[in-house]
C-alpha cells in the first residue's frame, strides 16, 4: 500500500469514456470497473460459482421469479414478460440477489474501492482486496456471444430454432 494519493494517481491516470449520447446508452469506450474483496476471487458471474449447467439453471430461475414477483412486488414496477426483456428481468433478479449471468460493474474506479473494501469478513482481510480495471467493449462484444449462446442452449432444449436476424451493436434484432 503506497497511500491514497499514489492510489487516486493511478486512477486518475486511466482514459476516461467517450460521453454517452443518452442516459441509456452504454460508454462505447473507456475503462470499466469491479471491486473484488480477496484478489482470489474469480472474475464470473454468481452463477457459475453456483451451476455448471448456468444457463438452464438460469432459466428455470428465471421462470420461477417471474410467476412470483408479481405476489412480493408493485407488478407495475416489473418489467414485460416478452422475451426481449429477458436482460431487464435478469437485472431485477440480481438486484434481489438471484444468481445470474450478469456482472456488476461502475465507471468509477472510486466505486469499485467502496466495493471491494466494504463488509469484508476475517478470511477475506487475509488478503489483498483487488479493483480490476477492463475495457468496456471487449467485455461487451465477449458478453454478447456468452449470453447469445445461453439463450441458443434455451431455445434448442425447447424445441425452438436459433433467433436469426440482423445483428446491431446491442444484438440480435
Amino acid at each position: 500500500w503506497k497511500g491514497w494519493s499514489a492510489l487516486t494517481e493511478q486512477f486518475d491516470s486511466l482514459p476516461k469514456p467517450v460521453q454517452r449520447r443518452d442516459e441509456w446508452d452504454l460508454y462505447e469506450q473507456g475503462w470499466v470497473f469491479r471491486g473484488h474483496k480477496k484478489d482470489k476471487y474469480p472474475l464470473e458471474p454468481s452463477i457459475e460459482r453456483v451451476h455448471t449447467e448456468w444457463a438452464e439453471a438460469e432459466h428455470r430461475m428465471l421462470q420461477e421469479f417471474q410467476s412470483k414477483a408479481p405476489l412480493h412486488m408493485d407488478s407495475r414496477r416489473l418489467p414485460p414478460t416478452a422475451s426481449e426483456h429477458k436482460l431487464s428481468w435478469l437485472a431485477t433478479m440480481q438486484h434481489y440477489g438471484a444468481p445470474t449471468r450478469l456482472l456488476d460493474f461502475t465507471y468509477s474506479p472510486y466505486v469499485a474501492l467502496y466495493f471491494a473494501l466494504r463488509n469484508r469478513n476475517d478470511n477475506e482481510a487475509e488478503s489483498d482486496a483487488e479493483v480490476w480495471a477492463i475495457d468496456a467493449a471487449a467485455v461487451k462484444a465477449f458478453a454478447m456471444k456468452v449470453s447469445h449462446g445461453a439463450d441458443d442452449k434455451i431455445r434448442e432444449h425447447e424445441g425452438r430454432p436459433r433467433k436469426k436476424g440482423k445483428q446491431t451493436r446491442y444484438g440480435t434484432c
